[in-house]
């Protein structure tokens, strides 16, 4: 009997052409980079640093001793590092038979992103516990220029917990809250346009990463998750309320596994993130909730 050519037939023979890949799309994460950086010295697993407190000056009455003796204050943090990475195993044969986009820049994209996203999240887990827990902002509260400005002039004025004022010099929050920020300064989306009167808000619409407000510098991190009633809680903070330390950089490897006929691809890094001072920092909750289209 003859063989009959059909469109399966011709599918089982012909050859599969794979196009450049595509990739995942990832989140700004900006956390990690943004606490006050250390380097953990060879030979040693960890880094004390220590902090004074402030001391007071007296007026003084001449020709009489200085009887009044100020305490320096000294207190420390003991910083650690963790072990963080992961492996892929990639066959020859997957390698002879890959498309357009070379296996090993499709791994170290994924592993890099990957990276990054780890150390966002690691830091915004220590966000909640700043400043005794006292959380800056409300639910269901959006992230208007008012309302951020509010909460600037609480860190200021020493609002939380500790009562010890300081001066934020950055914010993170979710895409909602940029965008609430955004629509403040200018009528988006309204049927009257309102233009913005000077060049600070022209920048704000343009770049919904990074802005400025009263000296504080506000970031979005895709990686902060809402909670159960639509809230997202980041931060506003010194760059010294929390502290990052690296041992050991990112680092990539290969390894030929003869035996399994593949290679060993490994991404591994050494690093931690903890709170230096609790008092320098204080979590802002804004809400998530999308805005109407209308």
């Amino acid at each position: 009997m003859a063989q009959q050519t059909t469109t399966v037939n011709l599918s089982a023979v012909s050859n599969t052409v794979i196009k450049a890949a595509r990739y995942t799309a990832e989140f700004n994460a900006p956390s990690y980079q943004l606490c006050e950086a250390f380097n953990m010295p060879r030979g040693t697993n960890t880094l004390r640093v220590p902090k004074v407190g402030k001391v007071t000056i007296q007026q003084l009455t001449e020709g009489e001793d200085i009887v009044d003796e100020e305490d320096i204050g000294l207190s420390y943090v003991d910083l650690t590092t963790n072990e963080y990475g992961g492996k892929l195993i990639a066959t020859y044969r997957l390698i002879r038979q890959n498309g357009t986009t070379p296996i090993w820049q499709m791994v170290g994209r994924q592993f890099g992103e990957a990276g990054a996203r780890i150390m966002d999240t690691t830091t915004q887990a220590l966000y909640a516990s700043l400043n005794g827990a006292t959380v800056f902002g409300t639910t269901a509260l959006t992230m208007s220029l008012y309302n951020l400005a509010n909460n600037i002039a609480k860190a200021k004025a020493g609002a939380g917990a500790s009562g010890t004022p300081f001066n934020p010099s950055y914010v993170v929050h979710g895409p909602y809250g940029m965008l609430h920020l955004a629509r403040s300064l200018s009528a988006i989306g309204a049927s009257t346009n309102q233009l913005p009167p000077d060049e600070y808000q022209n920048k704000t619409l343009k770049n919904f990463w990074r802005q400025r407000v009263m000296g504080v510098e506000i970031y979005e991190s895709g990686n902060l998750v809402a909670d159960s009633s639509s809230d997202i809680t980041g931060v506003i903070a010194e760059r010294s309320a929390l502290a990052r330390i690296a041992e050991v950089g990112w680092t990539k490897g290969m390894t030929d596994d003869k035996s399994r006929r593949a290679w060993e691809f490994v991404f591994h890094s050494d690093w931690g993130v903890a709170e230096l001072d609790d008092r320098l920092g204080a979590p802002l909750k804004f809400t998530a909730t999308a805005p109407s289209d209308t």
